[in-house]
C-alpha cells in the first residue's frame, strides 16, 4: 500500500481522548503578504511621499501578527497577542493599522454555528454578531509537518469565494481552527487564504493541552452589527475620511 495512504490512514484513527474539562492553548502566527504599489495607491495623494519608504522596507521586513486560540472543540476564543521582540519595530505603518483593527477578542460557539467578534475603531465600540460559514471542505492524502506535529491537507471555500488551503491534525480532535477556521476532523494547524489581493498564511507554533476547563474572557459593551453591517459603516467612514483628506481638513469643526 502507498506510504502515504499508510501514514493518512494512521492520523485518522490516532485520535486523542479529549474530554471537556481540558482546554487547547495554540499559539499562531499569522504572516501577511501584499503589493506595496497597491498599498501606497490606497494613500492620499498628498500623504503618499512621506509613507512611500517606510512602507516598501515594513512589507519587504515582512508583517507577522500573534494570536492565541483557547478552545474545547465546542466554544473558544482567539486574540491577537502583544508582540515580543517586534523586529519591525514599533512604527510600521502596515502593522500598526492592522492590529488596532484586531484588538478585540473573537468568540466561537460550534455548537450554535455562531460568533462574536470586538471591535473598536477610533473609539467606537462594535460587536459583530453571526453565524460561522461552513465550508465545503476536501480533504486530500497529503500529508506534512506543522509545528512539530503530522498534519493533512484539506481545501475549502469560505463565503462563496475565499478559497483557502488547510491543514490539520486528527491527533487532535476539535473541529476548531484559527480566527473563524472551523470543521475539519482535527485542529486546523495552518491555514491560507487571500482576501481584496492580501495573502495570510496562519501556522501553529506551539501547542498545549491544559487540565481545567475552558474560562471565556466576558465581552464588553458596543453597537451590536451583523458583518454586512459593519463593512457598510466602514466603507462609509472611508468614503468619508478620504473626502477630508482631498479638501485637506484633518477633522471635524
Amino acid at each position: 500500500m502507498n506510504t502515504k495512504i499508510l501514514l493518512l490512514l494512521a492520523l485518522i484513527f490516532s485520535f486523542q481522548v479529549f474530554s471537556q474539562e481540558q482546554t487547547i492553548e495554540a499559539d499562531y502566527e499569522t504572516h501577511v503578504f501584499m503589493d506595496p504599489d497597491m498599498v501606497i495607491n490606497k494613500i492620499p495623494s498628498q500623504y503618499r511621499s512621506q509613507v512611500d519608504a517606510s512602507i516598501r522596507e515594513e512589507i519587504k521586513k515582512g508583517i507577522s501578527m500573534d494570536y492565541k486560540l483557547l478552545t474545547d472543540g465546542k466554544q473558544s476564543e482567539y486574540q491577537l497577542q502583544p508582540k515580543v521582540n517586534n523586529s519591525q519595530g514599533v512604527d510600521g505603518i502596515i502593522l500598526n493599522q492592522l492590529s488596532s483593527q484586531d484588538k478585540g477578542a473573537l468568540i466561537k460557539n460550534l455548537d450554535s454555528l455562531s460568533f462574536l467578534k470586538e471591535v473598536d475603531v477610533m473609539g467606537a465600540k462594535y460587536l459583530i454578531k453571526g453565524k460561522l460559514t461552513i465550508t465545503d471542505w476536501k480533504i486530500s492524502n497529503e500529508t506534512e509537518m506543522v509545528g512539530g506535529y503530522a498534519a493533512i491537507k484539506a481545501e475549502g471555500t469560505a463565503n462563496d469565494s475565499i478559497k483557502v488551503t488547510a491543514w490539520f491534525c486528527p491527533k487532535i480532535p476539535v473541529k476548531d481552527g484559527p480566527d473563524r477556521a472551523f470543521g475539519l476532523p482535527g485542529l486546523i494547524l495552518k491555514a491560507s487564504y487571500t482576501i481584496n489581493n492580501i495573502d495570510f498564511t496562519t501556522n501553529v507554533v506551539k501547542i498545549a493541552i491544559r487540565k481545567q476547563k475552558l474560562k471565556l474572557k466576558k465581552i464588553s459593551s458596543g453597537k451590536i452589527v451583523t458583518q454586512s453591517e459593519f463593512d457598510e459603516e466602514m466603507k462609509n467612514l472611508e468614503k468619508k475620511m478620504s473626502e477630508m483628506h482631498d479638501s485637506g481638513i484633518d477633522k471635524e469643526d
